[in-house]
């Protein structure tokens, strides 16, 4: 589970209203709906694969799958930036 502060921050910093989420499901990120999310184009996860989330500096969180390979060498250096993710009901 995310930290309040971490999930305050993220809540200020990359809300977006609903509509312009560029996902097309639902998604919660740490416990939190409503973060602007974007699917990876590596790996195109699509419900119901088992995701994950990666912070990126400028486009929200990338969701990938968790057994992407381009997921998981970015995390060999940038465990700080994992962040637990699963589809909507």
């Amino acid at each position: 589970e995310l930290p309040t502060k971490v999930i305050e921050i993220a809540k200020q910093t990359i809300f977006r209203p609903t509509a312009e989420r560029t996902t097309k499901a639902d998604i919660t990120v740490g416990g939190v709906n409503n973060l602007m999310t974007r699917i990876a184009k590596c790996c195109n996860p699509v419900s119901p694969d088992d995701i994950v989330g990666y912070v990126t500096r400028d486009r929200g969180i990338t969701i990938h799958r968790q057994d992407c390979a381009f997921m998981l060498r970015l995390l060999e250096s940038r465990q700080d930036r994992k962040l637990t993710a699963q589809w909507g009901e």
